[in-house]
């Protein structure tokens, strides 16, 4: 049979109860039987000596009248509700009175006078008598010259004793009785409110559960991380491990500012609102963070922290940005080469083989000039194949893309500016740029305007940051839009769209960046950015991580 959570609970805290309340009630019934007892000896020596100092009695042993004695133990014993017999004997042992007259002259029995008819010691014990076994009490009796001239001896039958002894049995046992019907209530209570904790799940049911999440979590390739909500760590996952590369991965307890360099965990928990994207630092390694914050019925329990190492995401951003990059220049630049290829061989059928060679010329010349500038200029391979693959677009929309010539890109070797990031912002706002100029009313009323389809792009790396400059001469942002063109989805152009301002915005504050915006009906609009670049990251980010 198998037991299940509540009712190991219930089983486990009835034994509990039992064995505390057995073990209770058989010291309370030791204490109070000695009590009692101790009482019972108190009493038959107080009797005792009471019968000791009677003159009856006394002259009685003085004159060998058992008949004197006799008559007043009998008055003492009618008066008394709890001796069960007193018996007065000579220095010998004889009887001088019993509850039994029959017992009269004979010698006392039990073997425990000894000592009082001897010594006149006063005292009490349990022994066998002619009426049973009895609790008794001896003192001697002494004449008017404290001379011993023998003893009393004062009982209360032993089954008595058992019988008054039996009611505190009886209240031990419904004290146990009561007192396991409290500890079965509590244990059902207990158990239900613990089940109803476990969301009614077996232990066996948690384990298997646990078991297989961090199965589960140790297969995610990222890192996760979660701290308590006072700011220790709790948990990483072996992806964290591996991504940090710990030479000690016993991490668990430590202040997660031990570990993470400006980490947005602790924001996270402070300022109780979740973080994406965040750069922070370990070791000199530069870690892309997401945070959450935990609660539960309005109480903040910890935070929990998905990271990733910064390279992997720029691999992989990079790999995606050169695969759109090659396929947008691809298919402009086969656009754009079949519009001339039809020029010239037009051209050549007319027998103009002068223009079709100066046409030639004059298209090498341009495209030579603009490789020329981007080579010059702007020294990431990438960034020139970004801006290559926008200038052929552009072209196929009939809007200039007019790069300044004040633009400056370090080459990435020797530039601690996040190239990626300028890569992102340039795309997504030359689009937006496009966009405007090509779609809507605007396009349709300056189709032959091509002084206002012109879009100029500025890109200056110096020593400390990059400023970016992004203005065309489209319709502008209206007043009502304006608050809202950052907004995770918002467009002005239909659904499914609005991202690209938001991920421009993301990647600006994720650098503590500023970005401010010239915009009119008649002027158009105009971007500037400005992303500052890290300063000595490796040096300070060791120093911080190993601290």
């Amino acid at each position: 049979m198998k037991v299940n959570l509540q009712q190991k609970i219930i089983i486990i805290a009835l034994i509990t109860t039992l064995l505390a309340l057995g073990v209770s009630g058989l010291i309370s019934r030791s204490i109070a039987r000695g009590k009692l007892v101790q009482e019972i000896e108190i009493s038959v020596m107080n009797s005792a000596r009471a019968v000791a100092q009677m003159g009856d009695v006394i002259e009685g042993l003085k004159e060998e009248d058992p008949r004197r004695v006799q008559e007043q133990v009998s008055r003492v014993l009618l008066s008394s509700d709890n001796i069960e017999f007193i018996v007065v004997t000579d220095l010998e042992g004889r009887r001088y009175s019993h509850p039994n007259p029959e017992e009269i002259g004979r010698f006392f029995q039990g073997g425990d006078e000894i000592r009082v008819l001897e010594t006149g010691e006063e005292y009490t014990s349990e022994a066998q008598g002619t009426l049973g076994l009895s609790v008794r009490g001896f003192t001697p009796i002494h004449n008017e010259n404290q001379e011993r001239i023998g003893m009393v001896a004062v009982g209360i039958l032993s089954e008595n004793v058992q019988k008054i002894t039996a009611g505190l049995n009886y209240g031990t046992v419904l004290s146990i009785f009561i007192g396991s019907l409290i500890g079965l209530l509590g244990a059902l209570i207990l158990s239900k409110n613990i089940k109803k904790s476990l969301i009614g799940l077996e232990p066996i049911e948690i384990k298997t559960l646990y078991q297989k999440y961090q199965g589960l979590l140790d297969t995610v390739s990222e890192g996760i991380i979660s701290i308590d909500e006072k700011g220790r760590i709790n948990y990483m996952n072996q992806g964290g491990y591996e991504i940090l590369q710990l030479e000690n991965p016993n991490i668990q307890g430590k202040s997660v500012e031990e570990v993470f360099w400006e980490n947005p965990l602790t924001r996270t928990l402070k300022g109780k609102k979740s973080e994406e994207h965040v750069t922070c630092f370990f070791q000199g390694k530069e870690i892309i963070m997401n945070t959450r914050l935990i609660e539960h019925k309005g109480k903040v329990l910890g935070a929990i922290g998905s990271f990733k190492d910064k390279k992997d995401i720029t691999r992989l951003a990079e790999e995606l940005t050169g695969a759109r990059i090659l396929t947008d220049s691809l298919r402009a630049t086969t656009h754009e080469f079949s519009n001339k290829l039809q020029a010239i061989l037009g051209l050549i059928q007319l027998g103009n083989i002068e223009e079709a060679q100066s046409y030639l010329l004059e298209t090498q010349e341009k495209n030579e000039s603009l490789l020329q500038t981007l080579g010059k200029n702007i020294r990431n391979v990438k960034l020139q194949g970004l801006l290559l693959g926008k200038i052929h677009r552009c072209q196929e929309e009939g809007v200039q893309l007019l790069i300044d010539e004040k633009s400056f890109v370090m080459d990435p070797e020797n530039s601690t500016g996040d190239h990626q990031c300028v890569m992102t912002i340039v795309g997504n706002l030359v689009d937006n740029a496009l966009e405007a100029l090509t779609t809507g009313n605007f396009a349709d009323s300056h189709s032959e305007d091509s002084e206002q389809k012109t879009i100029r792009l500025l890109i200056q790396e110096s020593e400390k940051n990059i400023k970016i400059e992004v203005a065309d001469k489209g319709p502008g942002i209206s007043h009502e839009d304006a608050p809202r063109i950052f907004e995770k989805g918002f467009s002005s152009k239909g659904k499914d769209r609005g991202f690209g301002l938001h991920i421009v915005k993301k990647c600006v504050d994720s650098h503590q960046g500023s970005l401010k915006i010239d915009t009119s009906d008649r002027e158009g609009t105009m971007f500037h950015i400005t992303l500052p670049k890290r300063k000595n990251t490796n040096r300070t980010g060791e120093n911080k991580g190993t601290e």
